[in-house]
């Protein structure tokens, strides 16, 4: 990933990065090739009032090239 791409997921993320840390966290080890929403809300130990971003860390991370 270039240093820009990186540049622009943490302005993504800046509101919540804690929350972002969480979600990234838990796809690179799940191991999975592929990942739901779901899998995300399920398994990574968010708050209801954290789980309201994990489609905004998605959508981040699909914007950068981090996931498709």
């Amino acid at each position: 990933m270039k240093s820009d791409a990186v540049q622009k997921f943490f302005e993504l993320i800046r509101p919540f990065p804690a929350t972002a840390e969480r979600v990234v966290r838990l796809m690179a080890e799940s191991g999975h090739a592929a990942i739901t929403l779901e899998f995300v809300e399920r398994n990574a130990g968010l708050g209801a009032h954290e789980k309201v971003r994990i489609p905004q860390i998605l959508r981040a991370m699909a914007t950068v090239g981090m996931v498709k």
